[in-house]
């Protein structure tokens, strides 16, 4: 045997190997490689920064309605107010005023959205409000806090945001609980007061 042939024949074979393997040393000469289950690189968008939007799995009109120029949901104790707007939109160009029975929002100076509250809101001296990107629409969301003034009576849910938007049936509200909230403690009440009234006997005068 050459020297040229004994040194092909000791000369290791070198495999460049992509990512993350696993190598497995079985018998003789024999020895497996195979990719890792979490192999890949930054690119491949795995373990990456994605910068792509939210899927679409919020319901922006849990215990609300869709208005047209927005959208709002609500809890026991808060109401989220969800505005599309252009997805080139910066939260410097965002202007919120807020006030405890008005709310008027403008983007580059211009007026979005506006009006009187159907409902009183925790007077606050700044509102929680964000950006966000949901499927393929962004919005500009805002977390406006119930009044609590009236939280010994009961839960109050919305049936709208602003004065002009239209009424939903307070009935059809998912979470509500017949009893449990201050619109049926008031009807109650007012029923009782009438009962109550009506069976005064008149006095003359």
């Amino acid at each position: 045997v050459s020297d040229s042939e004994s040194d092909a024949a000791i000369r290791p074979e070198v495999t460049k190997l992509d990512g993350s393997h696993s190598v497995t040393f079985g018998s003789k000469d024999q020895v497996e490689l195979r990719p890792s289950q979490k192999s890949g690189t930054l690119s491949s968008g795995v373990g990456s920064q994605s910068t792509a939007p939210e899927p679409l799995q919020v319901n922006l009109t849990c215990n609300g309605s869709d208005c047209g120029s927005h959208m709002w949901s609500q809890t026991k104790d808060e109401v989220t107010v969800s505005i599309p707007v252009d997805t080139t939109v910066k939260a410097k160009a965002v202007s919120v005023d807020v006030k405890r029975n008005q709310l008027v929002v403008e983007i580059q100076g211009a007026r979005v959205l506006g009006g009187d509250l159907a409902y009183r809101i925790e007077e606050e001296e700044f509102v929680d409000w964000q950006l966000r990107s949901i499927g393929d629409q962004r919005y500009l969301q805002l977390q406006l806090r119930k009044d609590q003034s009236t939280a010994h009576m009961g839960t109050l849910w919305w049936t709208r945001v602003f004065e002009s938007d239209t009424p939903i049936d307070a009935a059809s509200i998912a979470d509500r609980q017949p009893g449990g909230d201050l619109s049926s403690v008031w009807s109650e009440a007012h029923k009782m007061f009438k009962e109550k009234v009506g069976k005064r006997s008149k006095i003359a005068i």
